[in-house]
């Protein structure tokens, strides 16, 4: 259960006992069905013109709110060349801008761009820990659902590491081992109820979407025109926990009280090729092979609607 910003983590025990008991007899709190998928609903606005953009002089990105967005925008974020809202039926709200900045790529990277993923929860506060850490418990709580550790610097890495195999940065070069985009990915959660690796990963995916760099001009006046980018493929991704026993039983997209219940939490991500992408375990009990054969499955079969929602 998702609570409210800054009622810290209430959650008697009793209530995750009613959890279980559910489960148990093949019932959710929320009435889906053991392999039901909440579809989400994307809001999307695309931001892009023609206009001027100078590097900076010392070789370091610079910002393009005085240039790629000037007068392209009317919005109030001029530096952003896509937002999203993310949001399902079910209360989740996770927002996914795309800002676009110019400068040198990595020295062993010099003919990619680069893409920095930043994640941020406006109701965690305070998470260095002590005594005014008042949302530390909750924020580790609504994050991890209690198998492991994620703080939100891990969360960055995790959708890094999907990017990695889905965006190919060479999009992003302008002058090899000179110039180059740099675009810096900032996912905002604001509300959710579990799932929160996939929700926070699909709102960075639909957010790059065929996402359009603008036209641009650099400080040699040289003049770079447009493009879209395009991820190389189009992957979705479901969190799948997991109840063992005798049979091993999945539940397909979980809430928060349910990951808190399980015995493990499995994120698959596929493709539409139906490849798998990337395998995430967390949890008390070790990683079954039952579990992982049944969940890919699964999310292969079925993962169609949720593509279709993602990226029309």
């Amino acid at each position: 259960m998702s609570l409210a910003p800054n009622t810290g983590s209430v959650e008697p025990t009793a209530y995750s006992a009613h959890a279980s008991r559910l489960l148990a007899r093949g019932e959710r709190i929320d009435k889906r069905a053991f392999d039901a998928c909440r579809l989400p609903i994307i809001v999307r606005e695309e931001r892009f013109g023609s206009a001027s953009v100078a590097g900076a002089a010392d070789g370091c990105p610079q910002n393009l709110e005085k240039g790629i967005m000037a007068g392209a925008s009317t919005g109030p974020d001029s530096k952003s060349l896509a937002a999203v809202m993310y949001t399902d039926a079910y209360g989740t709200c996770i927002q996914c801008t795309v800002q676009g900045l110019l400068g040198p790529p990595f020295p062993d990277q010099p003919a990619a761009g680069r893409l920095n993923v930043r994640v941020e929860a406006p109701f965690a506060e305070h998470l260095s820990g002590g005594a005014a850490s008042s949302n530390y418990r909750s924020f580790q709580y609504m994050v991890t659902s209690g198998s492991t550790d994620l703080p939100q610097r891990q969360l960055e890495g995790y959708i890094s590491t999907v990017l990695d195999g889905c965006f190919d940065l060479s999009q992003l070069s302008i002058y090899e081992g000179e110039a180059c985009w740099v675009l810096n990915v900032n996912v905002l959660l604001l509300s959710f109820d579990g799932g929160l690796r996939a929700g926070s990963l699909h709102a960075a995916l639909a957010a790059l979407h065929k996402l359009h760099l603008p036209r641009t001009r650099l400080p040699n006046g040289d003049i770079i025109e447009g493009r879209q980018v395009q991820l190389s493929c189009m992957p979705v991704a479901c969190t799948f926990g997991f109840l063992a026993g005798a049979q091993v039983r999945l539940v397909t997209d979980t809430t928060a009280i349910e990951e808190r219940v399980a015995d493990g939490l499995i994120t698959v991500v596929v493709s539409e090729m139906e490849a798998l992408v990337s395998v995430h375990h967390t949890g008390r009990c070790p990683l079954l092979t039952q579990a992982l054969t049944a969940a890919t499955q699964q999310w292969m079969a079925t993962s169609g609607a949720l593509r279709k929602a993602l990226y029309g």
